[in-house]
Order: C-alpha cells, then structure tokens, then sequence
C-alpha cells in the first residue's frame, strides 16, 4: 500500500520544490544537518542515516541491466526511470556497481527480496551525493528527488527485482536476445507506471501535451512494444488488435 503521508508535485515531470528545499530535506536526516551540507560541500558525497526519512534498497547493477534488457549507462537509467517512479543512486565503486532505490521508512519486514537486494536501514548509513551530481566518476543520482518526501513505491522496486531474476520468464527468444515473457512483462510494468503518472499529471492528464516524464515514459512503452512485436513474429504470426482506449498507440 502506497504512503498515503508522501507528498505530492501539483504537476508531474517539475520539482514542486527548490534544490535548496530539497537538500534539506535530506540533510534533516541527520541529527545534525550542518554535518551533510559540509560533506556535500568538501567531497560532494554525505554520508546520510537510514531509517527515519527513508530506506534503502540495494540492486546489483547485473540484476537491473536484466530487467530493463540494456547495458549502457543512460539507456539502464531511462528504462529503470520507467519502471520506478522516485530517486534512486548509483554507486560504481563497490560490489560491482550498484543501484540504491530510496523507498518509505519502517517496511523491512514485509520486504521479500532481502537475500538479493537488501534493505538497508536502522543502523545503516548510505553515501548520498549532492543535487547537481547527475552522472560520473563516484556515486551520482540517476534520478534525484523531485519534492519532498518523494520515494520510490516498494511494489514497483520488487516487480523490478522480479523481472531482473526471470521469475516472469518461461520461454526464450533468440540467443543473446531477452525472454519473450520479460518483454511483455517489462510492457506491462512501464504501461502500469504511465497510467499511474496520468492520475498526477494535468498536462499528460488533459491530452493538451506531455511532460518530460510523462513523454519519456510514452517512448519506452513504444520501444519495448516494438520488440514485442518482433519477437512475437518470430514465434508466431497471429497479430495483436490494438485498444482504442490505450493513451499510447
């Protein structure tokens, strides 16, 4: 079940919140805020407690590159970004790449993926980078925080974990291709995620434009459905009638 407390941007794809805001919003997780605004300004990196604003869970970068079907960089984090709405970092440095998902505080027990993709919290403290640190060397944000109280839905993270084990898979495409299944089922998580960002956004909502996440969202869905399509015909002719309700055909 969603947060009901998290706090909302009034309209999608904007930050309802100023870096400065958001910062500290971060920094209030430490019992002393001075102490992360001075590591961000000396290394560029605080080391931040777990626990009390948010959690964090950690994906192996292997497992992520599995779910979204991709290996560079820019194209894991724009997939990932469709699959999961809220900050998430990327730490290269250790344990072979690594994806830190910030998710809703005091929920490690009902977390099911633990022996994979560990939740961190109480007693743990998780290197957060500063706003503007977007890309690397060191940790950086693949997608940073947009307002306040901004996380990452649990239910969405474990579809991710999921998907990057092959739980959904039951048969294989060509060599060195995904699984069929993992297609479809990446299609019907992105398809999941932009109808949920409707709900939040005016501009996407009204069909009067798109926002930046909402647009983005709109191109994975195609992508994805066009490698559905191939590897359906190359398993089977029958053709798939569209939905004229769908928002993206």
């Amino acid at each position: 079940m969603a947060d009901s407390t998290r706090r909302r941007p009034t309209t999608a794809g904007a930050s309802s919140a100023s870096p400065a805001a958001l910062t500290a919003w971060l920094a209030s997780s430490q019992s002393v805020p001075e102490k992360a605004w001075q590591e961000w300004t000396e290394s560029g990196v605080a080391l931040l407690p777990l626990g009390s604003r948010f959690d964090a869970i950690r994906l192996p970068e292997a497992l992520v590159c599995a779910a979204v079907g991709a290996t560079v960089p820019r194209e894991v984090a724009a997939h990932l970004s469709c699959l999961i709405e809220g900050p998430v970092i990327y730490d290269g440095r250790t344990l072979g790449g690594s994806y830190y998902v910030l998710t809703e505080p005091g929920r490690a027990r009902t977390w099911k993926h633990q022996d994979v993709t560990p939740r961190l919290s109480h007693g743990t403290y998780l290197g957060v980078p500063r706003l503007g640190r977007t890309g690397p060397p060191g940790t950086y944000w693949v997608r940073p925080p947009r307002f306040e109280g901004d996380l990452c839905e649990s239910t969405a993270v474990a579809a991710v974990v999921r998907l990057g084990r092959g739980e959904d898979e039951t048969k294989r495409a060509a060599p060195g291709s995904l699984p069929i299944p993992s297609v479809r089922r990446r299609e019907e998580l992105i398809y999941q995620s932009y109808l949920a960002h409707l709900d939040s956004c005016s501009p996407c909502h009204a069909e009067t434009g798109s926002c930046v996440d909402g647009e983005r969202m709109r191109r994975a869905l195609r992508a994805v459905r066009t490698a559905g399509r191939g590897g359906r015909e190359n398993g089977s002719r029958t053709s798939e009638r569209p939905d004229p309700h769908d928002p993206v055909r």
